[in-house]
């Protein structure tokens, strides 16, 4: 696709619906959000950053002695207006 070309709203709607169904079946945690003040959607993935250096542990491993380091939660996402 060429920097000059769009798509229309409701092919851009079903990419976005695509991509979330997508996003569902390998678990990488994008989903749809409405908008509280209007009929405007938007696509939103959370995530969490490790802001210390403690170190977690891996399932079945021993505990003793480690912490859960804080962790911030980041969103991304993608606003879509939705007439």
């Amino acid at each position: 696709m060429e920097e000059d070309e769009f798509i229309g709203e409701k092919t851009f709607q079903h990419y976005c619906a695509e991509f979330i169904k997508h996003s569902q079946q390998i678990g990488d945690s994008w989903e749809w959000r409405p908008s509280k003040d209007c009929s405007d959607g938007y696509m939103c993935k959370i995530h969490f950053q490790i802001k210390s250096g403690s170190v977690m542990s891996h399932p079945g491993a021993s505990t003793h002695g480690q912490t859960c380091p804080p962790m911030e939660n980041s969103t991304a996402s993608i606003k879509m207006k939705l007439s």
